[in-house]
């Protein structure tokens, strides 16, 4: 400004250019008299508080001054910043401790005056924000955009426990596999147990096989019967011999793969025997009672009188009960009752032919009629004969036994055992 602004001393202006508000506090001052500091110590004294200036600069919209020399706003009445206790008060706008802060709602310097005020536009920051300006700066963003610090810190944590957890749970895995494997093989005791075990295979297969010796000798008159109480007794024995195979299955000698296979197939030949057995018993039975019938044959002979007669009888009622018995669950008993039948009937077309020469005891000897009956009275003697028959039966029911005993596959299952027992200790 070209010409200075006067103020009496009572602070009203006397004349001057009022002209306009300075663009900064720089241009204020001037060149000369640089813009001191707020609070500064003056040279040559103590540290004073600052006095009011000389020079006061008109308030926001001052622009022209009225009648004599008073300014059309008014004059200047806004209070000094309040300052209690001594602290410092409203922080000067812009370093200047001289100015005083603008009124609330009004444009600080550097804000257009137009528009909406920015929240913070009085120095004051928003609710639940850190101050900016005088009181601190705004924290710059990352530069990725991305929040550093803590997120970043929980990632790391978050990723390096879950590659803890993983190795934890593969050491874990790894130690249960050793014990199970280590658990699971079977020692020398569970292998002797298990030898224990299986000896009493043969003690309740042997009290089996003795009860079916019964079915042998009902094959002939005189011999022992067998009745439905024995079949009954037959069958427990056999339910106890297949319990004891099955007590086993569960030993830890199991868990040798060699000895469960040489078990799994001994099983197999225990349900063959047990069939065996009660198909042989329920059989005895209809043996029995047909041996009792076909082994009661006449006394009477060839050259009596009511010999074809009685015969006859006698030949009807037997191949009825071969007939039944021919249809026994067991095979080899099945086979000799059609052995049996097939030899009584060709027994009983002899006995016909010797009833149709009539009545013996009235052929006079040295006639064809007796040639004829003599010749066929030979016959019938070399029919009766089941040797042949009775061998194949027996050789037959043998066969039968050894098959369904399976002493192989004790003997396999029973090696097996006692390898493992040795390769234990």
């Amino acid at each position: 400004m070209a010409d200075e602004d006067k103020v009496s001393a009572n602070g009203e202006w006397t004349d001057g250019d009022a002209g306009s508000v300075p663009e900064s506090p720089a241009e204020a001052h001037g060149t000369e008299r640089p813009m001191p500091s707020y609070g500064a110590v003056p040279a040559g004294g103590a540290s004073q508080q600052p006095t009011q200036p000389t020079r006061q600069f008109p308030a926001p919209g001052y622009r022209a001054s009225g009648p004599a020399g008073t300014p059309v706003g008014g004059p200047n009445l806004q209070a000094p910043p309040y300052n209690p206790m001594g602290r410092p008060g409203v922080p000067p706008q812009y370093g200047n401790p001289n100015q005083p802060p603008a009124m609330r709602g009004t444009a600080p310097q550097g804000y257009p005056t137009n528009g909406p005020l920015p929240p913070n536009a009085n120095g004051r920051p928003p609710a639940g924000r850190p101050p900016y300006g005088a009181y601190g700066q705004q924290p710059a963003a990352p530069e990725d955009g991305k929040p550093k610090g803590k997120a970043g810190n929980r990632k790391l944590f978050i990723g390096l426990g879950i590659g803890g957890g993983v190795i934890v749970l593969v050491v874990i895995i790894a130690l249960v596999a050793f014990f199970v494997i280590q658990g699971g093989k079977p020692k020398a005791q569970d292998y002797n147990n298990t030898l224990t075990e299986i000896s009493q295979f043969q003690t309740k297969q042997g009290d089996v096989q003795s009860k079916l010796t019964e079915v042998y000798s009902a094959t002939y008159k005189g011999g022992s019967t067998f009745d439905d109480d024995d079949v009954a007794k037959v069958k427990e024995k056999a339910s106890a011999y297949r319990a004891e195979v099955d007590s086993i299955k569960n030993d830890k000698s199991m868990k040798d793969s060699k000895v469960k296979e040489k078990y799994d197939a001994y099983v197999k030949t225990a349900d063959a025997y047990v069939t065996y057995a009660n198909n042989l018993a329920e059989s005895g039975k209809t043996l029995s009672d047909t041996t009792q019938v076909c082994d009661n044959a006449p006394k009477d002979g060839t050259y009596s009188a009511s010999f074809a007669t009685n015969y006859t009888k006698y030949i009807n009622d037997c191949t009825a009960k071969l007939d039944t018995l021919s249809k026994a669950p067991d095979k080899a008993v099945a086979k000799y009752a059609t052995d049996m039948k097939d030899q009584m009937t060709k027994t009983g077309e002899i006995v016909k032919q010797l009833g149709a020469l009539g009545d013996p005891t009235k052929i006079k000897y040295g006639t064809p009629a007796y040639d004829k009956y003599d010749k066929l009275s030979e016959q019938f003697y070399s029919s009766r004969s089941s040797s042949d028959v009775v061998t194949n039966f027996s050789d037959a029911l043998k066969e039968e036994q050894d098959k369904a005993m399976a002493d192989d596959q004790y003997k396999a299952l029973r090696d097996a055992l006692q390898d493992g027992f040795e390769n234990a200790l």
